[in-house]
């Protein structure tokens, strides 16, 4: 669903919405890969935008029930210091390439 609405989001190229804009890429799953696989493939459909992407930080949880509570709170003080440190890095990246 996500690729197909950036496709849709994406229209027409000659002034896309998505044209120059920041991007940050954080993904959690219950697996042992964290969406590594995914967010490589996000990236990737993300140039066809023209978006910019920030490389660094990553954000991969993996096996993510373990890290909340069953309201889905984030209890782990670690993860939740690392999704702390991504925003911070996604504001100075989005001023950095600001228009």
């Amino acid at each position: 669903m996500l690729k197909n609405a950036i496709d849709w989001a994406s229209r027409p190229v000659e002034w896309t919405p998505l044209d120059q804009k920041p991007i940050g890429i954080i993904g959690a799953s219950d697996g042992p890969w964290g969406t590594t696989r995914a967010q490589m493939h996000l990236r990737q459909i993300l140039t066809g935008t023209n978006s910019l992407v920030m490389v660094r930080p990553e954000v991969y949880v993996e096996r993510a029930p373990q890290y909340a509570d069953t309201d889905g709170n984030l209890i782990d003080e670690k993860i939740r210091d690392g999704a702390r440190r991504y925003v911070i890095a996604l504001a100075a990246w989005a001023r950095r390439v600001e228009r």
